[in-house]
């Protein structure tokens, strides 16, 4: 996962707050010896995340993960690859953005909460939020009416068709085609200003910067053909 995260001031926070009910269970610990200096590790037991809502979220046994990718101008503000105290949100992070089991919403939402449960500053948790919300990974259904079996034969009289998932739309990371750190310095300067920001907040904050987002206007599925080139094509 990479967090393209900033100049900021005033990451610290004393206010903490946690999802209600939300907890970890596993202990985070890779294999072979020394693979961090490689940027390749593999996770030795599987580690389980229960968010506020009750959802849980596991990452296997056998996973790789390289840690979390902060470039070297942030190291001194968000912390290294390593650094524990947000690297069980990275690895499911990571994990749910490469399986994409999960809609991409609702997987950067886990992050966030995972973050908190970690312990890590709300406002900082926060910034986090928002770097992954914009630039991270994202993914959609796409989808096609189908009849009786799915194999393609047409509907018969009177029946309705239902949308079967055909495939997805995915987007990779992108805080490279973004300038990200003059954003997050914006959203810092917001909270700042208002402390009490919440997540909607940041959403509609993201949603105004960036209109041209097809996947901030559709909530649901896309449907196979033109919908779906036409999503593709403002993806661009």
């Amino acid at each position: 996962m990479t967090v393209r995260a900033l100049g900021l001031t005033a990451i610290i926070c004393t206010v903490w707050a946690l999802p209600a009910s939300a907890q970890f269970t596993g202990d985070l610990a890779f294999d072979p010896d020394g693979c961090m200096a490689e940027r390749k590790c593999i996770l030795r037991s599987p580690l389980l995340f229960i968010d506020g809502a009750k959802r849980t979220w596991r990452a296997e046994a056998g996973d790789v993960t390289d840690g979390a990718s902060i470039p070297d101008w942030a190291q001194s503000i968000i912390g290294g690859p390593w650094d524990e105290a947000y690297l069980k949100a990275a690895v499911l992070h990571d994990h749910y953005c490469d399986r994409r089991t999960a809609s991409w919403g609702d997987t950067h939402l886990m992050f966030y909460e995972a973050l908190i449960e970690l312990g890590v500053s709300v406002y900082k948790s926060k910034l986090m939020y928002y770097a992954v919300y914009v630039g991270g990974p994202r993914w959609i259904d796409m989808v096609a009416p189908t009849c009786g079996d799915g194999s393609g034969a047409p509907c018969a009289d009177g029946q309705q068709p239902t949308m079967k998932r055909i495939g997805e739309i995915v987007r990779g990371e992108r805080y490279d085609r973004l300038d990200m750190r003059a954003e997050m310095a914006e959203v810092s300067a917001r909270m700042d200003a208002d402390p009490d920001m919440s997540l909607e907040d940041l959403r509609s904050m993201a949603a105004k910067n960036h209109p041209e987002d097809p996947f901030l206007k559709q909530d649901g599925p896309v449907r196979a053909g033109e919908p779906a080139d036409r999503f593709m094509r403002s993806m661009r």
